[in-house]
């Protein structure tokens, strides 16, 4: 007969906490993965003051998510106190959107002027990109695809200023801004 070893056998204590660090596997990117594949058509999510939907374990998720676990939770509490304010009024920005993979492959695709693709071609295209993999297209050219992010995430004022510029109190009804961006790249 075979002893079935238990569980907490092989595993030292300080990861018996983390055990998807001890297997390998970010979980981060499993969360995100999960996320994405109950809609993974989504090019753009929108969470105006929300909480950014981190792309995988990277310095930028650090930053992000700083400090350890809360209380027997795998969650992380969201910082985002290192974005720069906004330097026309000196306000705050906050989450506003992020870029979902799926954006590449319709870029990519929109570009390349190719057929509409299946449901199960979209699919199956996303599920290389969210796992790393080049999509085949881009296979027979070079390793760089031109677009090797997991998600851009767009940090914007919380005062929605619309002063025509630093200092000044005079508002105008049209104009831009530049928005803070923060890339997590693929890999």
């Amino acid at each position: 007969s075979q002893t079935v070893p238990k569980p907490e056998q092989g595993v030292s204590k300080e990861w018996k906490s983390e055990e998807y660090e001890s297997s390998g596997t970010d979980q981060v990117f499993d969360n995100f993965s999960r996320r994405v594949a109950h809609e993974g058509r989504q090019c753009l999510r929108y969470e105006l003051s929300g909480v950014p939907l981190p792309y995988h374990s990277d310095p930028i998720y650090k930053r992000l998510f700083p400090g350890g676990s809360v209380r027997g939770s795998t969650k992380h509490r969201y910082d985002s106190s290192w974005i720069p304010p906004c330097p026309i009024c000196g306000g705050p920005r906050a989450f506003e959107c992020q870029l979902m993979p799926h954006l590449i492959s319709t870029l990519r695709s929109a570009a390349s002027k190719q057929t509409a693709q299946s449901e199960r071609e979209r699919k199956l295209e996303l599920e290389r990109v969210l796992r790393k993999g080049v999509p085949d297209q881009a296979k027979a050219g070079s390793e760089k695809t031109g677009m090797e992010w997991g998600t851009c995430m767009v940090f914007a004022c919380v005062n929605d200023c619309r002063f025509a510029e630093a200092g000044s109190k005079e508002e105008v009804t049209d104009c831009w801004r530049e928005e803070y961006v923060v890339v997590q790249w693929e890999g």
